[in-house]
């Protein structure tokens, strides 16, 4: 379902990214609210454009071990990567592992 949502979202509004997280909360919403824990990311999907700017190769192999799908039809698919099911305490420090590797240049990866 985040898969389908993703591709039609980079299909038609040209997709950047996309960050999906699940959270647990109450089913009953007529009380109070009250401190809930912190969603935890279950997905990361890049746009077809944004997959292109940071270059195909680096992008499709992260140095962990998720390895993204490819959404869509033709030579410029979006990545979409599944991150866990929701109950990994790690996830973030997978998220940002992720992030880092796409989106800081590696140059300045080790300073």
């Amino acid at each position: 379902m985040i898969e389908e949502l993703a591709t039609a979202l980079d299909t038609d509004r040209r997709l950047v990214t996309l960050l999906t997280t699940i959270r647990a909360a109450r089913r009953d919403l007529t009380v109070p609210p009250s401190l809930e824990a912190p969603p935890f990311p279950v997905a990361f999907t890049l746009g077809s454009d944004e997959a292109e700017a940071i270059g195909r190769a680096h992008a499709g192999h992260p140095p962990i071990s998720l390895m993204p799908t490819r959404l869509g039809l033709g030579s410029k698919p979006a990545l979409h990567y599944s991150m866990v099911d929701g109950t990994d305490p790690d996830a973030w420090s997978t998220f940002q592992r992720l992030i880092r590797h796409l989106f800081i240049p590696r140059q300045t990866q080790g300073k």
